[in-house]
């Protein structure tokens, strides 16, 4: 599974740096498990957006 994400940098400028770290994290994950499409950081409210995610299947032989 491939996502396509993007982060709106003006959400990461004001808060301390391990913060805005563990809350990236967190949002990504949530983008990328729960398929949700905007998703604050700290506060910004839609700092991380998701625009699609494929599914590839790869075949070994």
């Amino acid at each position: 599974m491939a996502h396509i994400l993007w982060i709106y940098e003006d959400g990461l400028r004001t808060y301390n740096r391990e913060k805005t770290k563990e809350a990236v994290g967190e949002s990504v994950m949530s983008a990328c498990l729960e398929s949700k499409r905007k998703l604050p950081v700290l506060g910004a409210i839609n700092c991380i957006n998701r625009a699609a995610s494929v599914r590839t299947d790869i075949l070994l032989v």
